[in-house]
């Protein structure tokens, strides 16, 4: 749930202090989440309306809502457009105010794209990415072996925030494998930061580098559908200052046992 290194998890148990800890009640939370979804067909066109609402038991700063438009054709060329009304970051520290500030937005975000071919129950995608946090502008593309996609968000701070540049571009690759029994999607991605300011040594000549994993079963009893999955996300990141405290800091892993229930 929060990105949390060892050190930062040992501390938030231990009862210590720390600014990241502001808006955290545990680490480990039980949440509901709900998928409403509405879809309308129109001669070669496919309508869907769909949301997502997340609710937390304790750690209610992370609850969040989103509702999303699609269309496309049988051509599978498709018009997404999101809207994500709030979500939290985290909290940040402002050194010379010594003043803690949520880090909130809204988020809306519009895509484009054509699939090429069907590719059986496999496919690779590999995605390019730039984000400019200050003014939260992100241009996003996916390049696939059945599809291209064109993204362009925008974040909205809820508070004007005396943020740092902390830009970036990214490159994340895909290999999805999707059976009748069986989901397996695997991805890597490299974030590199854009900050010139030598003097910001968390950021500058940053490199971050993730793996994830994902395995989901998929279970159908009568009329109802089960999907037991796991997931495991690992961050580590290497700079030219060998800054031990900043991998201790920012290094993280995550591992999460669930199950969905399809109707």
């Amino acid at each position: 749930m929060f990105k949390f290194s060892e050190r930062d998890i040992s501390y938030f148990l231990e009862g210590k202090k720390n600014y990241k800890f502001k808006y955290v009640k545990t680490i480990d939370d039980v949440f509901l989440e709900f998928n409403p979804q509405i879809n309308y067909f129109l001669k070669n066109f496919h309508f869907e309306i769909s949301g997502k609402i997340k609710i937390f038991y304790k750690n209610q700063y992370k609850n969040f809502a989103n509702l999303s438009f699609l269309i496309k054709n049988i051509k599978s060329i498709f018009l997404k457009i999101f809207y994500q009304p709030y979500f939290f970051i985290g909290p940040v520290y402002i050194k010379d105010e010594k003043i803690t500030y949520p880090i909130e937005f809204s988020l809306f975000k519009i895509s484009s794209g054509i699939k090429f071919f069907e590719t059986g129950i496999y496919y690779y995608n590999f995605h390019p990415e730039f984000f400019n946090y200050l003014d939260g502008i992100k241009y996003f593309t996916s390049f696939g072996i059945k599809k291209l996609d064109l993204e362009f968000s925008y974040l909205k701070p809820f508070n004007p925030l005396p943020l740092k540049d902390w830009s970036f571009i990214s490159l994340k690759s895909e290999f999805n494998l999707d059976t009748y029994i069986l989901k397996i999607l695997p991805e890597i991605e490299i974030r590199k930061f854009l900050t010139k300011n030598e003097r910001d040594t968390i950021h500058f000549k940053r490199y971050d580098y993730k793996v994830k994993f994902l395995l989901e079963g998929k279970i159908k009893y009568e009329n109802l559908k089960f999907a037991p999955f796991l997931i495991y996300e690992q961050r580590f990141l290497k700079n030219p200052y060998e800054n031990d405290i900043l991998e201790i800091l920012k290094e993280y892993r995550k591992f999460i046992i669930g199950l969905k229930f399809l109707f």
